[in-house]
């Protein structure tokens, strides 16, 4: 069974429905919990940003070329198996988080409807049941501006 929902403003998201599925808020993560171990709130924190924003780096670098917050993309969790646990779409300012239970995942960053945006790679990521702070992950989107 799949649930869906639309992200506020951004593309539709879906996860595995099952009886720990929660409601999700706008740029918010859908996660099952697994039976053995409850699911962490916000787990995995990052940004997603997109650069380069201009086609020359001056030195000292400009400010203004600085890359930029990332809204409304995609990450998806997924399993050892290869099976998808929890997605998560960026808010206006490029972070989203992941409520993720202990154990080690891939995130893959989703490309976007802007066609010139190119997704960066995924990265593995290990939780730990015995920490408090969240793993922080960014990605940085290739705007392909050489």
């Amino acid at each position: 069974m799949v649930a869906s929902a639309c992200a506020e403003g951004g593309p539709s998201t879906s996860a595995l429905a099952t009886s720990a599925l929660t409601t999700p808020s706008p740029a918010a993560v859908t996660s099952p919990a697994p039976s053995d171990s409850a699911a962490v709130a916000d787990s995995v924190v990052g940004h997603l940003t997109s650069g380069p924003t201009c086609p020359v780096e001056a030195n000292p670098p400009d400010p203004a070329c600085a890359p930029r917050p990332l809204a409304g993309a995609g990450v998806i969790a997924t399993n050892p198996g290869g099976f998808d646990v929890a997605r998560a779409v960026s808010k206006a300012d490029g972070s989203f988080g992941l409520a993720l239970a202990p154990g080690t995942y891939v995130l893959t960053p989703q490309p976007t409807s802007d066609r010139m945006l190119r997704p960066p790679a995924g990265k593995t990521v290990t939780i730990s049941g015995t920490s408090t702070s969240p793993v922080v992950v960014d990605f940085s989107y290739d705007t392909r501006i050489r």
